[in-house]
């Protein structure tokens, strides 16, 4: 089974990851664990900047994925790490169309009202326009 998981530095992500490990045996998974660098140049003020500060977000984007791939390789995934570049919504669709999983895990981060219309839901527009399965994980609310 091809399965995407789609990172970004949050619980959220850390939430799709145990679902996916508690949903999908080991046995049956091929992972790739994908994170979108999105940097705009509206961001910074010059170009120096704007170089500097796309190649630290790269760097820490490859050890995000690393991270997510180590720990699903240590429970006996196959797993494999990748950084795109982009908007999240359009680069994990793209990606999935032509790489064709049969199941996406991705987290959300909840936001509702005003939040949800200025920054978009990265999860809904994923599971709108993907012609698989979409699992959005979502953290237990206790209390």
């Amino acid at each position: 089974m091809k399965i995407l998981l789609a990172v970004d530095d949050s619980k959220y992500s850390d939430t799709a990851l145990e679902s996916l490990m508690n949903q999908v045996p080991p046995a049956h998974a091929d992972v790739r664990v994908l994170h979108v660098v999105d940097v705009t140049l509206g961001d910074y003020q010059s170009q120096d900047v704007l170089e500097g500060a796309h190649q630290a977000k790269l760097s820490y984007a490859h050890e995000l994925v690393n991270r997510y791939a180590r720990k699903l390789k240590e429970a006996g995934y196959a797993a494999q790490p990748l950084v795109k570049q982009g908007g999240p919504q359009e680069t994990i669709v793209e990606f999935a169309e032509q790489w064709h999983p049969d199941l996406i895990f991705l987290g959300s981060h909840g936001r509702r009202g005003w939040k949800r219309l200025t920054l978009g839901s990265v999860s809904e527009a994923v599971a709108h326009h993907v012609h698989c399965s979409v699992v959005i994980a979502r953290p237990q609310q206790h209390g």
